[in-house]
């Protein structure tokens, strides 16, 4: 899909722009932002995983990285399929080193950007921005 697909996809299933944008702009850029402080990125991501109740209503990733190198990696499907903390974090800390020279999106809008309270109340989103390949390779069977 390319950015124009993506971001219509994302629009019609989540309504708010400045949630889409931050959807994008992450899967662009990929997860580096939240492991700036690896411990609280961890607890953060613990607490996250542990109070969240799993749901098979999501696809476990999806694709939302025009350039198809990231993955919108759902944790409440994870957790449903019994993928365990460690294996996540070990993917989020894996993606969090690849740096993509060229990124697809209009304008950098990383930094500072959050989803609104709106987004957040209706989807209450659970996700990590994740190595497609790697999603691909450890959870071939589970999508």
């Amino acid at each position: 899909m390319n950015l124009k697909e993506i971001r219509r996809y994302l629009l019609n299933k989540y309504v708010f722009k400045r949630d889409v944008e931050k959807i994008l702009s992450v899967s662009a850029t990929g997860p580096r932002h939240i492991l700036m402080n690896r411990e609280k990125a961890y607890e953060n991501l613990k607490n996250e995983y542990v109070s969240i109740k799993f749901s098979n209503e999501e696809e476990l990733y999806e694709y939302t990285d025009p350039d198809g190198l990231f993955v919108k990696f759902n944790l409440k499907s994870a957790k449903e399929k019994g993928i365990s903390l460690e294996q996540i974090w070990y993917l989020l800390v894996r993606a969090s080193n690849y740096i993509k020279i060229h990124v697809s999106l209009d304008k950098d809008t990383t930094s500072g950007l959050f989803h609104t309270k709106q987004f957040k109340e209706i989807f209450n989103p659970n996700y990590r921005v994740l190595l497609k390949y790697d999603v691909q390779e450890v959870f071939k069977n589970e999508n």
